[in-house]
């Protein structure tokens, strides 16, 4: 604020001396040249605090809080999508070893210190279950909580 109001007060004193100048001076001659000079004085004048601007004195606060409702969206949509791709790791990986996969879904939660977690992995197939087992380990690179049920409705759960 200090540096505007130092700015307005050299202006006002530099029209003033601009005036009293052109009042004062012949107006036959070379007046034109010279009111010219007086008139880039002023310019020069007013353009003066761009020379003296630095980024570094330009401060903004951007609000970075969003709302809960807003980051809990994110929050879901983001473990969604990472489900998804896990979802089809394990399919790929289970077709690799022969297996065909009716149904993979993957679930992700959040720990209390905001990690994604693998809440569990459900998977409807018919097979050995302890390959399928070792198949989905595999493919995830982690033991993971397996829920295995197979097509004519036996089901296996492994922590």
């Amino acid at each position: 604020m200090e540096l505007i109001r130092k700015w307005v007060l050299v202006l006002c004193v530099s029209a003033v001396l601009v005036s009293v100048l052109q009042s004062v001076l012949p107006e036959k001659g070379s007046f034109s040249v010279i009111k010219l000079v007086l008139s880039l004085y002023i310019l020069i004048t007013l353009i003066s605090p761009v020379r003296e601007f630095s980024a570094a004195d330009l401060s903004l606060s951007l609000e970075q809080s969003q709302p809960a409702y807003v980051q809990a969206d994110l929050t879901e949509s983001i473990l969604g999508q990472a489900g998804r791709q896990l979802e089809a790791t394990v399919t790929r990986g289970l077709e690799g070893a022969g297996f065909e996969p009716g149904e993979v879904s993957v679930e992700l939660a959040l720990n209390e210190s905001g990690e994604a977690v693998l809440a569990s992995v459900t998977v409807v197939c018919n097979g050995d279950a302890e390959t399928i087992r070792e198949t989905v380990d595999s493919a995830l690179g982690c033991e993971a909580p397996l829920v295995l049920s197979a097509r004519d409705g036996m089901e296996e759960t492994w922590n």
